[in-house]
């Protein structure tokens, strides 16, 4: 059973074995496509909180990405390996590109929710998208601003 004591064992795992490959933590997060603050988050937890949970498939890029057995981190975790389904075809777009991402997060967001009943995990999502979107707009607005006071001076 995942446990806050169970993601501190995980996240010391992903940790030591970061250090031990030599990357940076930058250079993890952007190739887990994570934050630098999130990936802490996940590995050692902010100002004293209990690392944080990840889905499963954020713990599998991690544990791939610094040369660990996915299952030695489930382990960690107290779970087993979990099978995780294959993307349906329309993920097939580039991670790279804005909508494969979106998508690839909708889907990240299904998987950590498939043990609840489908009108919560639904509301979960609904909201969690909700919650992007409006951030982005937030993001972009600002951006914008800062755009126009640099083209302005």
């Amino acid at each position: 059973m995942e446990t806050p004591e169970s993601r501190r064992q995980a996240g010391a795992l992903v940790h030591a074995a970061r250090k031990t490959t030599g990357l940076s933590q930058r250079a993890l997060a952007k190739e887990v496509e994570i934050s630098e603050t999130w990936l802490r988050a996940l590995t050692v937890g902010l100002r004293g909180e209990e690392p944080q949970r990840a889905s499963d498939s954020t713990w599998i890029a991690l544990a791939e990405k610094v040369g660990l057995d996915p299952k030695e981190v489930f382990e960690a975790l107290g779970r087993d390996l979990p099978d995780l389904p294959e993307p349906p075809e329309r993920f097939a777009v580039e991670r790279t590109t804005h909508e494969g991402r979106a998508l690839e997060i909708v889907h990240d967001l299904e998987v950590d929710t498939d043990d609840l009943p489908d009108d919560v995990a639904d509301e979960i999502i609904r909201k969690s998208v909700e919650h992007m979107a409006a951030q982005a707009r937030i993001m972009v607005e600002a951006e914008r601003r800062r755009w126009e006071r640099q083209r302005d001076e």
